[in-house]
C-alpha cells in the first residue's frame, strides 16, 4: 500500500518487476500468482522516478504488510492502518 508514497513504485521480487503501484494505490501479491514467484522472496522497491531503492529485505513466510511512504518503505506483519496521505507533487 501506498501512502503519499513516489508517483510509481517498482516492486521487485527476485530480480524479476512483478507490480508497479501509484501513489495511494495499492495491491495483492500472492505467491505463485500473475508474475509473483514462490516463497522465500528478495523483495526491492524502488521510486521509479528518483530511481532509488527504498526497501530491500527478503520475505519468508506471508501474511506481510507493505507500506511505501514518500521517503521510505517498511514491511509489517500486522496490517497498516491511517488516512490517506498527500501524494508528492514534484
Amino acid at each position: 500500500m501506498s501512502k503519499g508514497g513516489p508517483v510509481i513504485a517498482v516492486i521487485v521480487i527476485n530480480d524479476a518487476e512483478v507490480a508497479r503501484i501509484a501513489c495511494n494505490g495499492g495491491i495483492v501479491l500472492k505467491p505463485g500468482e500473475g508474475r509473483t514467484p514462490s516463497l522465500p522472496w528478495s523483495l526491492k522497491v524502488f521510486d521509479q522516478r528518483a530511481g532509488r531503492t527504498m526497501l530491500a529485505e527478503r520475505i519468508a513466510e506471508l501474511p506481510r504488510w507493505l507500506v511505501i511512504l514518500q521517503d521510505s518503505a517498511a514491511i509489517s506483519a500486522s496490517p497498516i492502518l491511517g488516512p490517506v496521505i498527500p501524494c508528492a507533487t514534484t
